[in-house]
């Protein structure tokens, strides 16, 4: 395992590079010129007026980070500037997380599963970032995989720097910071002290200054709003229709496919209670609950939450037998729509590809394909099981 996972690294690094390259060269990308409700727009926005105050809508006014470094990115292709920055993060990521799954002692069997999913995928960090390729998603992603690092690791002191750039970059950040302290409250006090709260609390401070400092460099943006109310509007628009938990459930579904409802099966048997993974789970539950009511595009949002979800799914599955993680991955082979590329959005079959968007009856075909591989891996999970009692 020593020798392994540095090898690992690199070769999916290399894949990372060679998929950046060839994905951009074969996907459509999207015209922003066009595209008037593509958040794109809003971060081209803030490049453009970066020198000066700039005026976005809320949320976006706050997400001032990879605009800036796309300044310094040597071309004059703006949208590249950005894919650019993204597939440097994205590898950084990779790094990040072998680095923080060795500390949980994930084989690299399942760790190249996981990353086989999220490199693959339609949705994942390559393939939608090179059809939306002005996006802050890949850089959010990676300050998760860092703040997924400290809290195995320990090292509270990192996120004095981790914080404030991380929200800087996706407001959803302060909310993970909230809900951090939050657990390490209730839990410290169930238990008698654990984490310590200092850290994050000063963290929290950096986050306010630096809300603050971007509050006052830009100007109020149109359609002005609290992001509380736009939350309370989702859940609203999710109450006066609840199919659209239905589209929710099948979003996680497409995303992480088999590995998720592997995941599923038998979790008090298989789920070791330890604080760090405590809060790793609460983490991964908030970051599939912005799926449902932190904006339309459900199986994009649940993909961003990607460090702390899949992290949860390897550590439910660590002890499964290869040959049931093998199978739940050859399953989640059809989500990926891997002979496939997304589809330009004047493309008539382009809301199918997303069950928040697509007809009901694409949706139900996915729900029945979920039922199909739930019960597959179940008796699949059974022989193996067997054959481990048997052993």
């Amino acid at each position: 395992m020593k020798f392994k996972i540095p090898i690992l690294t690199l070769v999916w690094c290399g894949i990372v590079v060679a998929l950046l390259w060839g994905v951009y060269q074969v996907q459509y990308h999207i015209d922003y010129q066009e595209c008037y409700e593509c958040d794109g727009r809003q971060y081209l926005n803030i490049y453009n007026k970066m020198s000066y105050r700039h005026s976005a809508k809320t949320p976006f006014n706050h997400r001032v980070f990879t605009p800036f470094i796309a300044h310094f990115v040597p071309t004059n292709y703006i949208p590249l500037k950005f894919y650019l920055i993204g597939g440097y993060f994205c590898i950084l990521t990779i790094v990040s997380l072998v680095k923080s799954w060795k500390l949980l002692n994930f084989s690299p069997l399942q760790i190249s599963i996981a990353f086989g999913l999220c490199l693959l995928h339609w949705s994942g960090f390559i393939r939608y970032y090179a059809f939306d390729p002005v996006s802050v998603d890949l850089e959010a992603i990676f300050f998760e995989a860092l703040l997924l690092g400290v809290i195995l690791s320990k090292r509270y002191k990192w996120l004095w720097l981790i914080g404030p750039l991380g929200f800087l970059t996706k407001e959803s950040f302060l909310a993970y910071m909230i809900v951090t302290l939050l657990f390490m409250i209730i839990h410290n006090k169930l238990n008698y002290s654990h984490f310590e709260i200092k850290p994050i609390l000063i963290t929290l401070i950096l986050i306010l200054l630096a809300k603050i400092g971007v509050t006052y460099y830009s100007l109020p943006g149109p359609n002005e709003s609290n992001p509380i109310v736009r939350v309370l509007y989702y859940c609203k628009e999710v109450l006066k229709d609840p199919l659209d938990i239905f589209r929710w459930i099948v979003a996680i579904f497409t995303a992480y496919g088999g590995l998720w409802l592997l995941s599923l099966m038998d979790i008090r048997k298989h789920f070791k209670s330890n604080p760090e993974m405590n809060l790793i789970l609460v983490l991964s539950i908030v970051s599939i609950l912005f799926g449902l009511i932190a904006g339309e595009d459900r199986t994009r949002i649940v993909f961003v939450g990607f460090p702390f979800i899949m992290t949860s799914i390897l550590y439910q599955i660590r002890n499964r037998g290869k040959g049931v993680i093998i199978v739940a991955f050859l399953l989640s082979i059809p989500l990926m729509r891997i002979a496939s590329n997304i589809p330009a959005l004047n493309d008539s079959n382009y809301k199918n590809w997303y069950p928040e968007y697509a007809d009901i009856w694409v949706v139900c075909a996915w729900f029945c394909y979920m039922v199909f591989c739930y019960f597959i891996l179940k008796k699949v999970n059974g022989y193996f099981q067997d054959k481990t009692i048997q052993a």
